[in-house]
C-alpha cells in the first residue's frame, strides 16, 4: 500500500513538489508503523526502538526530498526513501507471516 502510494507520486517530483505529496507518504508510512505494532512484531524493546529509529529515518528522508535543492537530488532522495520503506514493508509481511494466530474471540 504504501509503496503503491509512493509510485503514484514518482510522476510528480520536481522543486515545487506539493507538500501534501510528501505529507501523503508520510501517512502512508505511519500506517505502516501501525501495521507492524498490530502484529507485535516485536520481540524485544530493543526490536521496538529499532523500528521506531527506522520509522523516523524514513520520516526525515521524506523531509528532504520535500525540500531537495534540485529535481536530480530530489529524484535520488526519493529513490532512496522508496527503497527504504520497500525494506520495511517487506519486514512487516514477511514478520505478519511469522507472527503468532491470535485466537478469535468467541461470543
Amino acid at each position: 500500500e504504501v509503496l503503491q502510494e509512493m509510485d503514484k507520486f514518482s510522476f510528480a517530483l520536481s522543486p515545487t513538489m506539493p507538500k501534501q505529496h510528501i505529507d501523503t507518504v508520510r501517512g502512508k508510512i505511519n500506517e505502516l508503523e501501525l501495521k507492524y505494532k498490530g502484529i507485535q512484531a516485536t520481540q524485544s524493546d530493543a526490536e521496538e526502538a529499532a523500528l521506531l529509529d527506522r520509522i523516523e529515518a524514513l520520516d526525515k528522508l521524506a523531509e528532504k526530498v520535500a525540500n531537495a535543492p534540485t529535481p536530480e537530488e530530489q529524484q535520488r532522495l526519493y529513490t532512496e526513501l522508496y527503497e527504504a520503506v520497500k525494506l520495511l514493508d517487506a519486514d512487516v509481511r514477511q514478520r505478519r507471516l511469522l507472527a503468532p494466530k491470535q485466537p478469535t474471540p468467541t461470543p
